[in-house]
């Protein structure tokens, strides 16, 4: 009887044994298990977080492209209109200022044409004896 309760007692510490390295077992692999679902989980949110970051980041440089294209075209209008409207102003100016100058009865120097109409190119036309023109 006392061998037969070793054995039981032999066999029962085995049971408890295995069941105990069973667990133990069970929670390492849990353990490993939540850590691998953890470390992916942090992963897949970092890039996400990444990629709404640089998803952002390029929105706003495409905005700020935009913005310098249109500033910088704006810019160059205004500076060719207010250009253009100088050189129209000055050569009106001229116009009026040989017209006034030299009356129309006299030799039309620079503006118009003996007909009436405008010469192709009233900068270039001088009268031969003008102080006003000097550049020729």
């Amino acid at each position: 009887m006392k061998r037969r309760a070793r054995e039981d007692s032999f066999r029962l510490s085995q049971k408890y044994l295995r069941r105990w390295r069973d667990r133990v077992l069970a929670r390492r692999c849990d353990r490993r298990r939540t850590w691998v679902h953890w470390t992916s989980w942090r992963n897949q949110t970092a890039t996400t977080v990444l990629f709404r970051h640089l998803y952002a980041r390029r929105l706003q440089e495409r905005a700020w492209l935009v913005w310098r294209k249109r500033r910088i075209r704006t810019r160059v209008s205004v500076a060719f209109a207010a250009h253009h409207s100088k050189a129209l102003l000055a050569q009106a100016f001229g116009i009026w200022r040989d017209r006034a100058l030299w009356p129309a009865s006299e030799e039309s120097p620079v503006g118009l044409a003996e007909d009436g109409g405008q010469m192709d190119e009233p900068w270039t036309k001088t009268r031969e004896d003008s102080t006003l023109h000097p550049a020729r």
